[in-house]
């Protein structure tokens, strides 16, 4: 995961980079127009919260799909319960994807899609990691998965109604980007936590990663109803 991460992050980066100069006809003011669009698009509160929770929320779940081979196997569950129990997790993803951002759409509210995919997994992600049985640990990583990943339409979602028109692939390609790196930091942090305080320490900060990007979600802001929602750039600070 942190190998793809990287990957995926140094490419975005360098294609970010690379392609405006493969333009022959553009004139200078045109390059420093495009490369100061993405340093602009932090200047806009909403966007700079969404790309903080997506540095925060992918390193969460890089952890969680790292430390649940190790975790369960200190409880004596099997390699192949632990590969279920990270199938489970996806599956769970792909249904709350797909049913969450339907079912809570009529509430007309993108926070509240947010909370939805952030608060239940305060109180999921530790018995997720830490099953009573390989069961258990089924039915806690569907439903952990069913409200966590259902962050990602919505996310971008967000994104595209933030980011102005002629701007929104460099926003979409930098939240993509910001999410990738936090794959990696967060992840490298957490395993630092864990040597210092050990599992209960680093799960109790996974925990405290959900709360601050519930926090996060408060910041933003939400004032159109979902079925009428415009695409709109906002200076923030």
């Amino acid at each position: 995961m942190i190998l793809f991460a990287a990957i995926v992050a140094a490419w975005t980066i360098c294609f970010a980079l690379l392609v405006p100069r493969t333009n022959a006809g553009a004139t200078a003011p045109t390059r420093v127009e495009v490369k100061s669009s993405y340093a602009e698009l932090f200047r806009h509160r909403s966007l700079a919260l969404l790309y903080l929770i997506g540095f925060i929320g992918h390193g969460i779940f890089t952890c969680v799909t790292t430390w649940i081979g190790v975790l369960w196997h200190d409880h004596g569950f099997s390699s192949q319960a632990a590969g279920i129990g990270g199938s489970m997790l996806i599956i769970g993803g792909i249904c709350g994807c797909l049913a969450v951002p339907n079912l809570l759409s009529r509430f007309g509210s993108y926070r509240l899609l947010l909370w939805t995919a952030f608060v239940p997994c305060i109180f999921l992600v530790t018995p997720f990691l830490w099953p009573s049985s390989p069961s258990m640990g089924f039915v806690w990583g569907g439903l952990m998965g069913f409200f966590y990943l259902s962050m990602m339409p919505t996310a971008y979602s967000m994104v595209a109604r933030y980011a102005p028109a002629d701007r929104l692939g460099a926003a979409s390609g930098l939240y993509l980007t910001i999410s990738s790196i936090g794959g990696i930091i967060i992840t490298i942090c957490f395993r630092l936590l864990k040597q210092a305080t050990g599992w209960h320490g680093a799960i109790i900060a996974l925990e405290a990663g959900f709360i601050v990007m519930s926090l996060l979600v408060a910041l933003i802001r939400d004032r159109s109803p979902l079925a009428v929602a415009e695409p709109t750039f906002e200076v923030a600070f």
